[in-house]
C-alpha cells in the first residue's frame, strides 16, 4: 500500500499531483501489458493448434490413399503428429473455445486410431523404445478413453534420471 506523507509546511501540490497521477498510468499500463500477453498467448494457442490439426488432417488423408508398405509410414506419422499435439495440450492447457476445438478434434483422431485394427497393429509394431509415444500415454489417461489404445501403450513410460544419453548408461 502507497502512502503519502505531506507535511503542511513544505507541501507542493504539483509534484503530488504528478506523482499519483504516475502511479495510475503505471497501474494502467500494467493491466494493458497483462491483457496484451494474454491476448498474445491465445493467438499463438490458435495458430500452433491450427497447424497441428492441418498436419493430423493430412495424415489420415494419406493413410485412406496408402498402398500397405507406406501405410505403415504412413500411421507412424500420424501418430508423431498426435504425440506432438498431445504434448502441447498438456503442456498448455484447454485455452477457451480453441482449446475446446483442439481437444474435440484431438479426441476424434485418437478415437479413429483407436478404432482401426490395422492402424492398432502397424503402430504397435513401430514402438521399439519404451519412452516413445508416451504424451499420448499420459493425454489418453486422463480421459479413461481409447482402451485398445492404452493397452498398447501400457508400457510407455518416460525415460528418468538420464541425464546424458550419451554415455550409454
Amino acid at each position: 500500500m502507497i502512502t503519502f506523507v505531506i507535511e503542511k509546511a513544505n507541501t507542493d501540490w504539483a509534484s503530488i499531483f504528478i506523482a499519483a497521477l504516475s502511479v495510475v498510468i503505471a497501474v494502467f499500463a500494467l493491466w494493458q501489458s497483462s491483457r496484451q500477453y494474454k491476448t498474445s498467448s491465445e493467438m499463438n494457442y490458435a495458430t500452433m493448434s491450427i497447424f497441428l490439426l492441418d498436419d493430423i488432417k493430412k495424415h489420415i488423408i494419406t493413410i485412406e490413399k496408402a498402398e500397405p508398405l507406406p501405410l505403415k509410414w504412413a500411421v507412424v506419422d500420424l501418430a508423431n503428429s498426435l504425440e506432438i499435439a498431445c504434448a502441447f495440450h498438456l503442456s498448455h492447457g484447454s485455452n477457451g473455445r480453441v482449446g475446446s476445438f483442439f481437444e474435440e478434434t484431438l479426441d476424434s483422431s485418437l478415437e479413429l486410431l483407436s478404432e482401426t485394427e490395422l492402424w492398432l497393429q502397424i503402430l504397435k509394431n513401430a514402438i521399439c523404445k519404451r519412452d516413445e509415444f508416451t504424451n499420448i500415454k499420459d493425454y489418453i489417461g486422463s480421459r479413461n478413453e481409447f482402451s485398445s489404445l492404452a493397452t498398447i501403450l501400457v508400457d510407455q513410460r518416460r525415460r528418468v534420471g538420464n541425464l546424458q544419453p550419451w554415455n550409454g548408461r
